[in-house]
């Protein structure tokens, strides 16, 4: 058996293809440092739905990662059958390669389904022996390890090769974020390059709250939606929806919104900003990090907190929870508000003494 390193609690859970790239660098010390200038910003979509990125844009999965992950394309009509998709992928493996590749999950996970047609999605491999593959597979929030035998992960990826034309045209506009069969490779060469100017560019960015106004053409169709751009949008974003479902202009079961899974991308994302302070107090003297431990600490439990209470609200409906919920929010907010801004006098005045 041979195991390639992955971290299952990476630092975002909540996206899968963003959960695949962070999971294999996080688990390389090597490549720690990118993550300071990188992973930073989020946003709020028209659909009040968190994403990261910036400017209403997904974080790009090939363009983003270049400097940390090479990232190649296997054709699939190089994949000429079950013992050929197989012996390549002990291939990738052996040589430190992780395989992230489409597969038919009705199949893959042995379900009974009446669907007629496969169900598509990815998995990322990085183990295997002589009768199975592990895989992390999410269940119940959380990314767990599990196997599958060598010869129902060939079914369920031949069951997605020959799936047909259609199928297959939905498939490749739903498939912004990788190839049918994406190989991932860490760049162990990688050489620390931390841009001190761009962090603190980045803080001004986050701290931007803009709301955006975009058109889009679509299908020769023009849609207009806005998003909100930085931190301090997001926050305030939140509470207006709040305020909506309080009030009863807003049902979470109706419009299918997610609010468990929305304050989590918030929770996580400033468990990683603090990460991100940290790695980056190792390489810089910034004399307002030794005095923000305790304002750090209040940030992540007050942001978890109000994840742990959206949950609670949408399982038993409470309405004390929601407000209970915005109260941490809104205590949250001035505490990053704070933050941030002490960081940014700091690095003004590092900046400038360099």
């Amino acid at each position: 058996m041979m195991k390639l390193p992955l971290r299952l609690d990476a630092d975002i859970t909540s996206e899968c293809w963003t959960f695949y790239r962070m999971a294999i660098l996080e688990s390389y010390p090597e490549l720690e440092s990118w993550l300071i200038n990188h992973m930073n910003h989020i946003y709020m979509d028209k659909h009040q739905e968190i994403h990261y990125g910036f400017y209403g844009q997904k974080y790009n999965p090939y363009i983003t990662y270049e400097e940390v992950l090479e990232t190649r394309e296997k054709p699939l009509k190089q994949i000429t059958g079950k013992a050929s998709l197989l012996d390549f992928l002990d291939e990738c493996l052996q040589k430190g390669i992780y395989p992230l590749l489409e597969c038919d999950f009705n199949t893959l996970l042995q379900k009974e389904s009446a669907l007629a047609e496969p169900s598509i999605h990815e998995i990322l491999l990085y183990g295997f022996d002589s009768q199975y593959y592990w895989f992390p597979h999410l269940e119940r929030g959380r990314w767990t390890e599990h196997t599958v035998s060598r010869q129902v992960l060939a079914d369920a990826f031949m069951a997605r090769k020959y799936m047909g034309k259609e199928k297959e045209k939905q498939q490749f506009w739903r498939r912004w974020y990788l190839y049918p069969l994406t190989l991932l490779k860490p760049k162990l060469d990688y050489q620390e390059s931390v841009n001190y100017l761009k962090f603190k560019l980045d803080l001004d960015e986050i701290m931007s709250n803009a709301c955006v106004r975009y058109d889009i053409i679509q299908e020769e169709k023009t849609l207009t939606g806005t998003y909100y751009n930085g931190i301090l949008a997001v926050y305030n974003s939140f509470l207006i929806l709040g305020d909506r479902i309080r009030d009863g202009l807003f049902d979470l079961r109706d419009r299918g919104y997610n609010l468990e899974l929305n304050t989590k991308r918030l929770y996580e994302y400033n468990l990683l900003f603090i990460k991100r302070l940290h790695l980056l107090e190792k390489r810089i003297m910034l004399p307002c990090l030794e005095k923000l431990t305790g304002e750090l600490d209040a940030l992540a439990k007050l942001t978890q907190q109000a994840y742990l209470l959206a949950m609670k609200y949408v399982r038993i409906e409470d309405r004390s929870a929601l407000d209970m919920m915005a109260d941490c929010l809104r205590s949250s907010f001035y505490i990053q508000n704070g933050i941030i801004k002490k960081l940014q006098q700091n690095l003004n005045e590092c900046l400038l003494s360099i």
